[in-house]
C-alpha cells in the first residue's frame, strides 16, 4: 500500500512486473527490515553498500527488491521487453489511461497481461486481479 501511494500517484499509476531473468535482475537483492545498520567508514568491510538494502521495520509491508548497479557500469541498462510479464493498474487509475494501456498491451506479441488492483473495503487490503 505504501509504495502504491508514494510511487504510483496514490493508486492512479501502474506497476510493471518483470520476470527475474537476465543479467540486470541478477543484481537484484531483497531489502531487509530491522534496526538501522551501524556503519564505520574507517572499516573497509563496511563500505560494501549494505545500507542500500536495509530499511527500518516501518517499511516492512513494502517487501521491496532493489537493484544496485556497480558504480563503474554503463549509465543505461537494456532490459529485454520480453522480461516484462504483467502490468498492474492502480485502483484509482482514470478509465482513459486504463484503455490506452490495455490497447498497448494488445499490440505486443505475445500480448502482455494487464490486471487491476482493487481495494477490498471489508478486509482493508489491496487485491491484485489475475
Amino acid at each position: 500500500m505504501s509504495m502504491w501511494a508514494k510511487y504510483a500517484g496514490n493508486h492512479t499509476g501502474y506497476c510493471l512486473e518483470f520476470a527475474n531473468v537476465g543479467p540486470f535482475f541478477g543484481l537484484a537483492k531483497e531489502v531487509s527490515y530491522g534496526d538501522p545498520v551501524e556503519l564505520d567508514f574507517a572499516i573497509r568491510e563496511h563500505m560494501d553498500g549494505r545500507w542500500f538494502f536495509r530499511k527500518t521495520e516501518d517499511w516492512k509491508s513494502e517487501e521491496e527488491v532493489r537493484v544496485l548497479v556497480p558504480r563503474r557500469s554503463a549509465c543505461k541498462t537494456d532490459i529485454d521487453p520480453t522480461w516484462l510479464t504483467r502490468l498492474i493498474l492502480g485502483w484509482k487509475m482514470a478509465d482513459a489511461d486504463r484503455q490506452q494501456i490495455r490497447e498497448w498491451a494488445r499490440q505486443r506479441s505475445p500480448e502482455l497481461m494487464v490486471v487491476n488492483a482493487s481495494w477490498d473495503e471489508l478486509d482493508q487490503v489491496l487485491r491484485i486481479g489475475s
